[in-house]
């Protein structure tokens, strides 16, 4: 941790709170200790000390310490502003009248403004006794345990309601010796944001693809794989026996949205509260065991998941313990549940998080078919190649979801590519239009089929090669060199996790041999699709020397002693438009090559020609879906434009554009 994370201009402030005798006196010299130096620390009666003395603080009426107060919270955010560090403060929500017998509030307006999290120390009542009776150092009043118990209680009642009116987090310790949790506590603060969490996301999502995957199966848990909530099962599992999440999704504050990432992450903290009252894996289990999914959507799941060209993921905003147990027992168990609901899962999923995931998906060319009951799942939803709202019994689903989906449906701009509802244990549809009641086995053909694997190369070095080709004062044999350096970066870069790669021995500059490494260039033949083609082909060719090269101008130059006994073929263009010469080539070499790998690379392709749009499939999935092709690419153009003359490409390289 080298930085503050927050980068939004209102710094981190995290205040630890608690009765006199809670420990933060100890809290504090411990994170003094373990933390680097990017942390300030505020003790508050210190920061009172620099206006005036204790003692005449003590002496001035109760309006007068507010105005103090209020100016030494202000210093606090503004050194932590200007010095750019993460703020702790030894502070106090409230102190406690024993005459009155009631606790009565001094915090400020301007608290609640600066303050980003709370952590509330609250060991049991009779170990703050214990350390009050013993402690000499400091003259505390004495109160009795009743009114200790009194205190705290009012005060955590207290803080939880005006921190979740404010926006601000709150974690309730309750060890006894909170030392190491505490700790974990403010480093896991510091570090974290909506950014960091989305990419943690984004890093889980990755995890679960392979290079097969053509087709991703995207479920929502609560009440889409599953008529229940297992997350309210969990809370009924609690001491309370309450779910403490509804309240915690209204998380207020200056920027509210519903279902926001500050309110998951709230709920992230009453997850963690909760694994200290109750033994944690054993409350998810007996939750588990009360969930029954939909035999309907178990048989997609089953069937999706044992094709290597779909993948299934769960992305959901509830517990994701309980939905891998339930999985787990639907024989499921290898299906990656995307779920953040405790510290140690690093990442929580709100609203905006599903939707960035299927984006995700989306720009990896990815057909995505998303599953979501909610207003939650919308944006999972609408970001989807095709989206199901699962519609269940009338007494357990989403009251807001009719009203919420009509808005989206008429506000829609095109987004929505292809929509249905799917009635499960129900036969009252929702009364959204246009929102068709679909066939899940005629739905499942098309789901199933299917599709080209297309892969662009990574944004930076995309723009740094293809800046040339669009450069109209390159042509000849300086635009010859871009379009080679092109099939060079994609042929090391891409085709290597394509081909594989070789062990052989090569002799050391030390005078050993040792091993050196190649792509498995044998029986691999690279086909350039003249004219244009040929640079292209040239750089991928430089990558493995020991293919055979072939160039040809139409599809009857491929014959079957070329490609007959080939493991790999490589056809090699510098733009693919419309994707039909592709699509002759591949159809030709797949019909004289039923085994082998076919990989097109292409400097750009047209956008049209591989990304399935409002419900229709593209041109190239539709032609070649069912021959296993993939297109590796430099990049994706939404350009429309067919090049003749000049700006043709092949006249471009060859100087040519006065041949008609």
């Amino acid at each position: 941790m080298s930085e503050p994370s927050n980068k939004n201009g209102k710094p981190t402030v995290i205040g630890v709170y608690g009765i006199q005798g809670s420990g933060k006196t100890t809290i504090i010299r411990h994170l003094r200790h373990h933390l680097d130096d990017i942390f300030v620390f505020f003790e508050g009666s210190g920061v009172i000390a620099q206006i005036l003395p204790i003692e005449a603080f003590k002496n001035k009426d109760d309006q007068e310490k507010h105005v103090i107060r209020c100016e030494c919270i202000s210093r606090i955010q503004k050194k932590c502003e200007t010095e750019e560090k993460i703020g702790i403060v030894d502070g106090h929500a409230s102190f406690f009248s024993k005459e009155d017998k009631k606790s009565f509030p001094v915090y400020t307006d301007k608290d609640l403004e600066v303050y980003t999290h709370i952590i509330y120390l609250c060991p049991d009542i009779s170990t703050i006794f214990e350390r009050r009776k013993n402690d000499l150092r400091r003259n505390r009043e004495h109160l009795s345990i009743e009114c200790l118990q009194q205190w705290q209680t009012e005060e955590l009642t207290l803080l939880r309601k005006i921190c979740r009116e404010n926006g601000i987090l709150l974690k309730a310790v309750k060890s006894p010796e909170p030392l190491q949790e505490v700790l974990a506590l403010v480093r896991d603060f510091a570090e974290h944001n909506e950014a960091v969490n989305l990419e943690r996301a984004k890093k889980m999502l990755d995890a679960a693809l392979c290079d097969s995957v053509e087709t991703v199966f995207v479920f929502d848990g609560d009440k889409t794989l599953a008529p229940m909530d297992a997350s309210e099962m969990f809370w009924a599992e609690t001491p309370a026996g309450v779910s403490p999440v509804s309240e915690a999704l209204t998380i207020s504050g200056p920027t509210q949205v519903e279902y926001s990432y500050k309110a998951f992450r709230q709920i992230c903290l009453l997850y963690e509260e909760a694994a200290e009252d109750v033994n944690y894996e054993k409350a998810c289990r007996e939750s588990a065991k009360k969930v029954k999914m939909h035999q309907e959507l178990v048989d997609v799941i089953k069937r999706a998941s044992s094709q290597n060209h779909t993948c299934v993921i769960v992305i959901t905003a509830g517990n994701r313990r309980i939905w891998e147990l339930v999985l787990q027992s639907q024989g499921l168990a290898g299906i990656q549940v995307i779920a953040g609901n405790r510290l140690k899962d690093g990442y929580v999923v709100s609203k905006d998080v599903k939707t960035s995931l299927v984006q995700h998906l989306r720009k990896k060319n990815l057909f995505v078919v998303s599953f979501g009951d909610s207003p939650l799942d919308l944006g999972l939803l609408k970001e989807a190649n095709n989206a199901i709202v699962v519609v269940g019994p009338e007494d357990v689903r989403s009251k807001k979801m009719k009203f919420e989906l009509q808005k989206a449906l008429d506000n829609d701009d095109g987004c929505f590519s292809k929509i249905g509802q799917l009635l499960l244990g129900t036969e009252t549809p929702l009364d959204c239009s246009p929102l068709p009641i679909i066939n899940l086995d005629e739905s499942l053909e098309v789901w199933f089929c299917r599709r080209v694997r297309v892969i662009i190369a990574d944004e930076m070095p995309a723009k740094f090669l293809m800046t040339p080709t669009r450069d109209k004062r390159f042509s000849g044999k300086a635009l010859y060199n871009e379009f080679s350096r092109i099939g060079g970066y994609l042929g090391t870069h891409h085709l290597t996790k394509f081909i594989g790669l070789e062990k052989y021995e090569i002799p050391h500059v030390q005078g050993n041999m040792t091993d050196g490494y190649r792509m498995s260039e044998k029986s691999t033949t690279i086909i350039a699709v003249m004219r244009a083609g040929l640079p292209v082909a040239i750089g991928v060719w430089e990558t493995m020397p020991r293919a055979t090269f072939h160039l040809s101008w139409r599809v009857a130059d491929c014959q079957d002693r070329i490609l007959g006994d080939q493991s790999t073929i490589i056809v090699a263009d510098a733009v693919i438009n419309s994707g039909g010469t592709i699509a002759e080539y591949v159809k030709a070499i797949r019909e004289k090559n039923r085994s082998a790998r076919i990989v097109v690379v292409a400097g750009v392709i047209q956008e049209d020609a591989v990304f399935d749009k409002n419900g229709r499939r593209a041109y190239l999935s539709m032609e070649l879906g069912h021959l296993d092709v993939t297109i590796v690419s430099l990049r994706i153009s939404a350009n429309k434009y067919r090049g003749s003359g000049h700006v043709d490409t092949g006249n471009r390289i060859f100087n040519t554009p006065h041949i008609i």
